[in-house]
């Protein structure tokens, strides 16, 4: 195994042992056009700090100035009320220190012994869902409340924002698919920033397959488990498609460093080595969680609720939730 990357093989594991084995793996990075940034003079941010009050105020700013703010946008994110939306402000909950439980545990019996309370209603996380809503509302298209993922990456892709964030994968779609070769040529990749903790605003996801126990014939699962997650399949969809394969060897390959750059294939090897695969929750409820989160932070973009008022209701929400599921007696 020692191929695989070591974090997708951790995101995959858990008590000690290895349930599957990742075929796609993606963490974050800052995705910008280079040639709005080189226009508007704006350096590459390294904090969350620099990101707020630097880079997306002067771009705005320049984009007003020369008229073509509401044409284009200084970002590009998503802010639909579902899950996909929390899959980006775990990353900010990340950046800004938070954790889904007090003590940090992330596992059913951990939280179950320790009797570990939701930590929804914390400063990292009002920080995180205050950020996260500020970007949409203030620096991008007034529909991005609604957005999912594919019209998030339909504006970067079209030529309309100058940052997609924080998913390495979607920029990836949007420049694979730009319209014309000289827009994808604009693209490009930094290391996402960090928080005041010194975090990245970072997450990982690992798409992995694995072997059923009640499987009739393990040994032809075991080969199709095999030839799923082989060199060749990995090779093959990473080049039609994202280059997000969980081989280093893919990573580190001719045909994806001749067509993306040695240094964007490094770049996404270094963001996946300092990320936390164990962050989100691993919980049976982990996604009705995510809904809500997705739900709350929403309507703070949209000016329904203060980030405070959505903290608490995540809080509140999950803690039922998990006491009506047995885990505090």
């Amino acid at each position: 195994y020692t191929d695989f990357i070591p974090k997708a093989l951790l995101a995959c594991s858990y008590g000690g042992h290895l349930y599957a084995l990742p075929y796609f793996t993606f963490s974050s990075s800052f995705n910008y056009r280079m040639d709005l940034f080189k226009k508007y003079s704006v350096a590459l941010p390294t904090t969350m700090d620099q990101m707020m009050n630097t880079t997306l105020p002067k771009l705005k700013a320049g984009m007003m100035a020369d008229g073509t703010y509401g044409k284009v946008y200084p970002i590009a994110i998503r802010g639909e009320p579902k899950e996909t939306t929390a899959l980006d402000v775990n990353a900010f909950i990340h950046g800004f220190g938070g954790t889904w439980f007090k003590g940090g545990y992330w596992n059913v019996t951990d939280v179950k012994t320790h009797r570990a309370l939701p930590a929804f209603n914390t400063t990292a996380v009002v920080n995180a869902i205050k950020t996260y809503a500020l970007m949409g509302s203030a620096f991008s298209s007034p529909d991005t409340p609604t957005y999912d993922f594919s019209k998030e990456i339909t504006l970067y892709q079209s030529g309309k924002a100058a940052i997609l964030y924080p998913q390495s994968v979607n920029a990836f779609a949007a420049q694979a698919f730009a319209p014309n070769a000289t827009l994808a040529a604009l693209m490009a990749y930094a290391p996402t920033v960090t928080g005041p903790t010194g975090k990245y605003f970072d997450e990982i996801w690992s798409l992995s397959f694995g072997i059923s126990k009640f499987t009739h014939n393990p040994k032809a699962a075991f080969l199709a488990l095999s030839f799923l997650t082989s060199y060749e399949r990995q090779l093959n969809f990473a080049t039609a498609f994202f280059p997000n394969p969980s081989l280093l060897s893919v990573l580190h390959s001719t045909q994806l460093t001749q067509k993306w750059g040695a240094t964007t294939m490094d770049l996404m090897i270094e963001m996946l080595a300092q990320s936390d695969p164990h962050f989100i929750a691993y919980i049976p409820e982990a996604n009705s969680i995510n809904v809500k989160m997705g739900e709350v932070t929403s309507a703070v973009m949209s000016g329904q609720m203060t980030p405070q008022q959505a903290a608490q209701a995540l809080q509140d929400y999950a803690y039922q939730l998990l006491k009506s599921d047995g885990y505090y007696g």
